[in-house]
């Protein structure tokens, strides 16, 4: 039934209550009852109609946004949840809904797609109602901004809207990234159908705020940020190191022949270091002045300088490694060092520098050419090092990314080494090397070539080969195991790498080379650590070294090295057996074992204790038959006073024992150390 408002369901007016109406109701209540319920009914059926799904979260689209390729869509037909769906706007620009197939979208606005949408429902749906809206914004790159460069953390694709300027794309990019060469920027647009640069002043605009750098945009335009050579993250530290060393024997002397001396150092040290996106580098140097306080002696001056760099000259193409170093060294392990900070008895700086251009040339993604010069020189004031000049060419051609388990390289180099007092050195090598991926954990390796050694009295040649396999058994576990000939002997070489855990790893290593103190110099070029504590003098034999010597050597070497950190407490083991032996069969012949330890505890934020006990034992079989044992025993405190000063005190005790008795001595020191950080 009908009444006369036309709403279905009502009662007839009779002039009687309706049912369920009190009794005793007044007329007036019922009159209202009668205009409000047919609002309720009313009201209740548009509750009862089901809503749309919820949308998802539209992008930030700018008024008059025209749809991109690639562009996500969200599509709404009221009512009609079958037909609302999400869909990628095809490479054509078309897209493609239920009951509607192949309906261009790009170039439009969302509006204007969803009328003709609507046009397409409307034989197959009664008066449809259709949204649209951009929910992941690609876009029409004619109607886009885009910033690309090396100089922006990542390429950003951003819709244009009128009156867009640098300074909104600077701002809707986070800001320049710390590598870019914001005054070396371009726009790049297209005009009459040719490329148009106009360069624009980002640094300016961004970093001194200078407005008349800023420049209005287009539709199509491409904001193009390189990086620069410099501009990165650099760091220039100063800082001051301060040593009081008391040593009771300066001179390194047997028994009954020490004498005690107070030592002072002053130390100031500069320290650079950086990362560009086209160098990377770090450098230290310091200049050590030193006084014996005991002892009617000059002041020394002792300058020290560690550096290396790699430089890009040319984008992807010409590269330039350097490196320098001024330190003090021992010529021998029979050379006794004092362990306190300013005593350098037995010690002669050693002057080193390296420079190392190379060209890298692409084959696309088949392979990578190779091609390196590098020239060394080593001069010092040490007996048993020769000035040298050591120069290597050397060219390779390795797989590229298209051989992904089968990969290949060919190498082949020619050294020189030219000696004062020597005959040059020369070797030449030439060798194919093979890599197979068996497995995702295993590798087989193998390796053919030919190499010629000459050094003056000693020196070999003939054919190389070498077979192996690197294997990942467990997590965090690296094997590397490989058997052969190379430099005139067979050979063996393991590499053992595991972490158990997160703050656990441990390492083993047996290798066999051979070499001269001035190759293992130019190799031995690093910066120095920059959080090591002063005090203590560190050792100064290079890695794997016994005797620095102008004679090539062949060194046989095993390593083991354990470390820890639990809590506050970090613990170190490393243990060596190095033998070295001259290839001429006469003359150098010296095996060292050597076992250490070092432990750093954390008492507080402030304060850490530290500890290191070192046992060596040196034979030496040619020359004058020996045979010495050393041990030394570091104890220390570093207490950080504040943010830029650290304070330490340690106590030193070494002894060494010989079969010679010249070479017997006990040193106990103390060393009291200030650092500064200005």
């Amino acid at each position: 039934m009908t009444d006369k408002g036309g709403h279905a369901g009502m009662q007839p007016d009779t002039g009687r209550p309706p049912a369920g109406a009190r009794r005793g109701q007044s007329a007036p209540a019922r009159a209202a009852l009668r205009r409000l319920l047919p609002a309720g009914i009313a009201l209740a059926a548009v509750m009862t109609v089901p809503l749309p799904p919820p949308a998802a979260a539209a992008a930030d689209v700018p008024a008059g946004y025209r749809i991109g390729p690639g562009d996500g869509l969200e599509v709404e037909v009221w009512r009609q949840p079958d037909l609302s769906t999400a869909v990628t706007v095809r490479p054509d620009g078309f897209v493609t809904l239920p009951l509607v197939e192949d309906r261009p979208a790009a170039g439009r606005t969302p509006e204007e797609l969803a009328r003709a949408l609507e046009e397409a429902l409307a034989a197959y749906v009664q008066e449809p109602r259709v949204s649209v809206r951009v929910v992941a914004l690609v876009g029409d790159p004619t109607q886009q901004v885009r910033v690309v460069g090396a100089g922006v953390a990542r390429p950003q694709a951003l819709p244009f809207r009128e009156g867009m300027t640098l300074l909104d794309v600077v701002g809707a990019i986070g800001g320049l990234g710390p590598r870019a060469s914001g005054n070396a920027a371009e726009i790049r647009r297209r005009e009459d159908g040719r490329t148009v640069v106009v360069p624009v002043r980002l640094a300016d605009l961004t970093e001194r705020g200078d407005l008349g750098a800023d420049r209005p945009l287009r539709p199509g335009d491409v904001v193009v940020v390189p990086a620069g050579f410099l501009s990165g993250d650099w760091r220039l530290e100063q800082e001051g190191r301060v040593t009081l060393s008391y040593t009771d024997n300066v001179r390194l002397a047997p028994s009954g022949q020490r004498d005690p001396a107070l030592i002072a150092q002053v130390q100031p040290v500069v320290r650079l270091s950086g990362d560009s996106a086209r160098l990377v580098g770090a450098l230290e140097g310091s200049l050590a002045l030193r006084q014996r306080l005991l002892h009617d002696s000059d002041l020394e001056v002792v300058p020290l300088l560690e550096a290396n760099s790699t430089a890009e000259l040319v984008e992807r193409t010409l590269f330039l490694d350097a490196g320098a170093s001024l330190r003090e060294q021992s010529d021998s392990r029979d050379d006794a060092e004092s362990v306190v900070e300013g005593n350098g008895r037995n010690l002669g700086q050693v002057r080193t520098v390296s420079l190392s251009p190379y060209l890298i040339n692409r084959f696309g993604r088949v392979a990578t050419s190779t091609v390196r010069y590098t020239a060394g020189h080593v001069s010092g004031e040490t007996d048993a090092l020769e000035d040298s000049l050591f120069q290597e060419l050397s060219a390779r051609l390795a797989a590229g990314p298209s051989f992904r388990r089968l990969r290949w390289s060919l190498d082949g180099r020619a050294s020189v080494l030219e000696r004062s007092g020597r005959e040059d050195q020369t070797r030449y090598e030439a060798e194919a090397s093979l890599e197979y991926a068996l497995s995702p954990r295993l590798d087989l390796l193998g390796s053919i070539g030919y190499e010629d050694f000459d050094d003056a009295d000693s020196g070999f040649s003939g054919g190389t080969w070498l077979a192996g396999l690197r294997l990942a058994p467990l997590a965090r576990t690296t094997l590397y195991a490989a058997v052969g000939r190379q430099d005139g002997d067979d050979t063996a070489r393991l590499a053992l790498d595991w972490s158990p855990g997160a703050t656990t790893t441990l390492s083993l290593s047996y290798d066999e080379t051979v070499d001269t103190g001035q190759g293992r110099l130019l190799r031995a070029i690093r910066p120095l650590d920059p959080g090591a504590p002063g005090g203590f003098r560190p050792e100064t034999g290079l890695p794997g070294q016994v005797t620095l010597t102008d004679a090539a050597t062949r060194l046989e070497s095993w390593r083991l090295a354990v470390s820890t950190r639990q809590g506050r407490t970090s613990l170190s083991l490393s243990g060596q057996i190095v033998e070295e032996r001259a290839l001429s069969g006469a003359g150098l012949d010296e095996r060292d074992r050597e076992v250490r330890t070092d432990i750093a505890h954390a008492l507080s934020p402030r304060t850490t204790l530290t500890a290191s006990a070192a046992y060596e034992q040196t034979r030496e079989r040619g020359g004058l038959p020996s045979e010495d044992w050393r041990v030394r025993v570091l104890l220390g405190v570093q207490v950080r006073l504040s943010e830029d000063l650290l304070a330490s005190l340690g106590y030193a005790w070494q002894k060494r024992d010989s079969d010679l008795p010249e070479r017997d001595f006990r040193e106990n020191g103390l060393v009291l150390g200030l650092r500064m950080r200005f």
